[in-house]
């Protein structure tokens, strides 16, 4: 969320300062661009972890090499996107990023993440068997599969838009699912609801009980018994 947020923050500094002098501020153009790729990739990992049932039905993830190495793509068909788009695409012309060929490979590349997600979520539900945390996979999938699909559809729409309003509707629609996307996922996972979700708050508790008991056998074990008092008064 902090990286989406410095992504905007420089974009809106870049196009303030471009609104006076008509150049603007390159390097927070990129930069901020470059924040919301990466804040957006690590979106797409945590809900694959959650999709997983890490820490919420499993402690140990499962294909852990295979998750991160898919996000690892996935982060990097972003980031050369971004390049592409930067470096071939003219500014003259009446296309956007997601109507060329990288754009597109972009795009299919998340639906495939978004198939990954909902068998990953399948393979869980079917694992646990506690209502609230069936509930709680319910509302997730149901939630961020819309997050998931929206900017394919979205992209198809802004196709048909003039290139007059076309950057603007993908902007304005993709900030605003994003923002709507953190504040569910902060809404789920807030700290009074998430103490009946994740294992996590079970670890602490059983840790704190065996440091008690260990600092409980401590002191017992420094208190002299009586028949060491007898003998330590008869030497």
């Amino acid at each position: 969320m902090f990286l989406q947020f410095l992504g905007i923050f420089l974009n809106v500094v870049h196009v303030l300062k471009f609104a006076f002098d008509g150049v603007g501020v390159e390097k927070c153009d990129m930069v901020g661009n470059l924040a919301a790729i990466v804040s957006e990739c690590l979106m797409i990992l945590m809900l694959l972890l959650i999709a997983k049932g890490w820490t919420i039905t499993r402690m140990v993830m499962k294909c852990k090499l295979l998750t991160f190495a898919v996000w690892a793509a996935y982060l990097c068909f972003d980031i050369f996107l971004f390049v592409w788009n930067r470096v071939e695409i003219d500014v003259i012309e009446d296309i956007d990023e997601y109507q060329t060929w990288p754009g597109w490979l972009t795009l299919s590349f998340r639906l495939s993440i978004m198939v990954w997600f909902l068998l990953e979520l399948r393979s869980t539900f079917l694992l646990e068997n506690k209502p609230d945390k069936l509930d709680f996979y319910l509302h997730f999938g149901a939630g961020f599969l819309v997050w998931f699909i929206y900017l394919p559809i979205v992209a198809v729409i802004a196709s048909q838009v003039s290139a007059l309003w076309r950057f603007k509707l993908l902007l304005s629609v993709t900030n605003s699912a994003d923002f709507i996307a953190y504040v569910v996922l902060m809404h789920m996972l807030w700290p009074t609801r998430a103490a009946s979700y994740f294992q996590i708050q079970s670890n602490i508790g059983e840790f704190e009980e065996e440091l008690e008991e260990f600092e409980t056998e401590a002191i017992i074990g420094d208190i002299p018994s009586p028949k060491q008092d007898s003998a330590a008064l008869v030497t």
